[in-house]
C-alpha cells in the first residue's frame, strides 16, 4: 500500500499555514474532504479547537487514541498518554525543525562564530586527509 499516513480521528498534524503554523495539532474530527475539527490541547501546543483545511496541515506518524470531538481534559490526556511531544522532538522531522529555529533566531555574530567553527573544522578535517594521503604514498 502507497500511503500510511490517512486522514482519521487522533492524527496529529503539523500545522505549515495560518494559526497552527509550526506546531502540532490533533484531527478530533473529519468534516468533509477538505476540512478537519482541530484541537492542540491548547495549553500544551498552543493551538486552539479550530476549523482547518487539509491543505495546510501535514500528517505526521502519531495517531492520538480519542473518540469524535473529545473534551479538552480528555483530549490532554490522550495527548500526554500517547507521549506525542517526546515523539516528536525525537524525530528528524521535528529536530529539523527545531534546528530551522534555532538558525532563524540566531544573530550575525552568532552566524560568524559558527562560520569560524566550520572554518576550524574544515581545517583540522583537511590536515588529517593530508597525513592520510602522505602515509597511503609511503
Amino acid at each position: 500500500m502507497p500511503f500510511k499516513r490517512f486522514v482519521q480521528l487522533g492524527r496529529v498534524c503539523y500545522g505549515q499555514f495560518g494559526p497552527a503554523e509550526g506546531k502540532l495539532c490533533v484531527v478530533i474530527n473529519i468534516l468533509d474532504q477538505n476540512r478537519v475539527l482541530v484541537d492542540g490541547p491548547e495549553a500544551t501546543t498552543g493551538v486552539k479547537r479550530q476549523i482547518y483545511p487539509l491543505r495546510w496541515l501535514m500528517l505526521t506518524d502519531y495517531i492520538v487514541d480519542i473518540g469524535v470531538e473529545p473534551k479538552h481534559a480528555t483530549l490532554v490526556k490522550a495527548f500526554e498518554k500517547a507521549e506525542v511531544e517526546k515523539k516528536w522532538k525525537a524525530s528528524a522531522w521535528g529536530k529539523k525543525v527545531m534546528a530551522r529555529e534555532i538558525k532563524a533566531k540566531m544573530t550575525d555574530f552568532d552566524r560568524f562564530k559558527v562560520h569560524v567553527l566550520k572554518k576550524k573544522r574544515n581545517q583540522l578535517v583537511a590536515r588529517e586527509l593530508k597525513k592520510l594521503k602522505k602515509a597511503a604514498k609511503n
